[in-house]
């Protein structure tokens, strides 16, 4: 399983457990909430999906054959995975789809989970995004950007840095990994 997964499935059973809604109740459908999880919905973006798992395959592909691929590779590595195992895991029935915007991703569920719950689409939302792309392939894509800039091989692209120029840092760009995710709902959700 890749890691953009794990890290979706444990921030959302922490907004959960923020929120003191316990789905760990064995022999209760509803996880002994109440809630009708017909109404519950998960909206988890990510940028990348499942990039370890994807670079895994390609290499595998390479250098051993693709009978040796792992065969849950492209599952693993769309970018709604990380929603629908969460989804599963708690039995939720209520919307559930990805958005992939780059870094707005999370944000865009936020939006995406509140607009649910206030057309009337579902009580409770889990919402936020997750990404796990800290990864060799990515990590040397940025380097050999910044050696083109170095050598005058290409102009540097023009960035927005959310924090400002007299950031340290601001001058470089970094890949990261994690998840948040954020429980929203209305006031029938009891």
């Amino acid at each position: 399983m890749d890691a953009v997964i794990k890290y979706a499935l444990v921030a959302g059973k922490k907004a959960l457990q923020h929120a003191s809604i316990d789905f760990e109740r064995p022999g209760r459908v509803d996880g002994g909430t109440g809630l009708r999880l017909d109404r519950c919905g998960i909206l988890v973006g990510t940028a990348m999906g499942g990039m370890q798992t994807f670079a895994t395959a390609v290499e595998d592909q390479a250098t051993k054959g693709f009978r040796r691929m792992n065969p849950f590779c492209i599952p693993f590595a769309i970018t709604n995975m990380p929603g629908a195992l969460l989804a599963m895991d708690l039995g939720f029935m209520g919307p559930n789809y990805s958005i992939s915007t780059a870094c707005a991703t999370g944000n865009y569920c936020i939006l995406q989970a509140a607009d649910h719950i206030r057309r009337g689409d579902a009580d409770l939302m889990l919402a936020g995004g997750a990404d796990a792309a800290v990864i060799p392939s990515g990590i040397g894509e940025r380097e050999r950007e910044r050696e083109r800039e170095r050598e005058g091989e290409g102009e540097a692209p023009e960035r927005v840095f959310p924090f400002g120029s007299g950031r340290a840092d601001a001058e470089r760009e970094s890949g990261s990994a994690g998840a948040k995710e954020l429980l929203l709902s209305s006031p029938r959700a009891k």
